[in-house]
């Protein structure tokens, strides 16, 4: 939904419809990671011999730490490089377009980039073989 918010950004109503849509729209990616974390932990008993849980899972939280804190550390950034003034009584062009891109180009673009990462993971082609191997050896 964010490219669709390309097209008019400043146009309140048209932007929080969008919005909401584009947060159903995550859903499904966020469902994603409980699966790919025990997909995961399944390939490492087949590949290595270990079923190591509390390490994947304790993985999976710092990477999720590690994201809200840069996530959260953009929108100072992309505010600090357009010289964002708390007091002012206007709003730059800059700050707009600061504004812009931490809501609208940034996450377009990781959006992109997790979307791919999520099509070619494979493993769950190679899973039934895989249960079935470790079924084996136990």
């Amino acid at each position: 939904m964010n490219e669709l918010r390309l097209f008019n950004p400043t146009h309140f109503v048209y932007n929080t419809t969008l919005s909401c849509f584009g947060t159903f729209a995550n859903i499904p990616m966020m469902c994603l990671m409980g699966v790919m974390s025990a997909m995961a932990i399944d390939y490492n008993e087949y590949k290595y011999g270990r079923r190591m849980v509390a390490t994947a899972q304790s993985a999976c939280s710092f990477g999720n730490k590690v994201g809200s804190g840069i996530g959260a550390s953009i929108i100072g950034w992309c505010l600090g490089l357009a010289a964002y003034d708390g007091l002012a009584t206007t709003v730059s062009p800059a700050v707009i377009q600061a504004i812009y891109t931490f809501s609208i180009y940034i996450p377009l673009i990781l959006f992109i980039i997790l979307f791919a990462f999520a099509m070619r993971f494979d493993l769950e082609k190679r899973l039934p073989e895989i249960q079935k191997e470790i079924a084996k050896r136990k």
